[in-house]
């Protein structure tokens, strides 16, 4: 929420309550326009409390204001302060975290992991592709094709790495027969309009 939002919320109340905002901004001791400013979002960052002061003066309890304001994010600098020293507190206690990791080993050992995990996938790789261009030639030229050029380059790669960050080896055959016909549509209806804005 914000203070904008907050100020067309207190134009209803304050109509609502029958009184001017005129005579509720004098109540507050503010100039006479503040409250009409208030209720226009005028004023981007509201006082925490002279709005506190303005939902007293409406009727609310001190608790109901409160919340109130803060469901509009509309805090005291105490409120900020807290909140900000919380927000270091968690960085730094990340931070220490993070330091024993690498102090215990933890990244060390992750980097193995992976690249006994790299070499494995690389070795799979490699057999299922030769396999693949011994019984499917044709098809194959075009899945190579299609590997080399998306490997050319970071942007390329990034995007096959976000593919497969999901897992497609749980899904039925045809759940992965729908996912193919869908992005098979979806390329050819791409790649033709490319080429019909390559024409205009």
């Amino acid at each position: 929420m914000s203070g904008i939002n907050f100020g067309s919320e207190l134009k209803k109340i304050r109509k609502s309550a029958g009184i001017s905002s005129k005579v509720l901004s004098q109540k507050v001791n503010k100039a006479v326009t503040y409250v009409s400013q208030l209720e226009r979002g005028l004023i981007k960052k509201p006082d925490f409390h002279t709005c506190l002061q303005i939902l007293l003066e409406l009727g609310f309890n001190e608790n109901e204001a409160k919340k109130t304001l803060n469901y509009f994010d509309i805090k005291s600098s105490e409120q900020e302060k807290a909140e900000l020293e919380g927000i270091i507190k968690q960085a730094e206690s990340s931070y220490e975290e993070e330091i024993l990791k690498y102090k215990t080993g933890f990244y060390s050992n992750k980097i193995e992991k992976i690249s006994n995990k790299n070499e494995e996938v690389i070795a799979q790789l490699r057999k299922n592709l030769d396999l693949f261009v011994l019984h499917d030639l044709s098809r194959a030229d075009k899945v190579l094709s299609n590997l080399i050029s998306i490997f050319e380059n970071e942007e390329k790669f990034d995007f096959f790495c976000s593919v497969f960050e999901n897992n497609f080896s749980n899904l039925s055959q045809t759940e992965k027969a729908n996912l193919v016909s869908m992005i098979t549509n979806y390329v050819r209806k791409a790649n033709t309009e490319r080429i019909l804005n390559l024409d205009e």
